[in-house]
C-alpha cells in the first residue's frame, strides 16, 4: 500500500517555488539592463512554470 500524500505537492513544490521566485527576480534584472529575446523567452518560461507550480497547490488533484 501507498501511503497517503498531500495531493497539492508538498516540500519540494514550496522549494520549487521560492527557487523560480529567485530566478525570475534575477531575470527580470538582466532582461531590463540587456533585452534579448532569449532572456525574454526564458523569463517567460520560468513565469508559465511558477503559474503552474501555483495552480497545484491551490486546485490539487485527488
Amino acid at each position: 500500500m501507498c501511503p497517503k500524500r498531500n495531493p497539492g505537492g508538498g516540500f519540494f513544490t514550496v522549494l520549487a517555488i521560492l527557487a523560480l521566485s529567485i530566478l525570475i527576480f534575477y531575470q527580470v534584472i538582466i532582461t531590463l539592463i540587456l533585452p534579448l529575446r532569449f532572456n525574454i523567452f526564458i523569463l517567460l518560461i520560468e513565469v508559465f512554470i511558477l503559474f503552474y507550480l501555483l495552480f497545484r497547490i491551490i486546485y490539487p488533484r485527488y
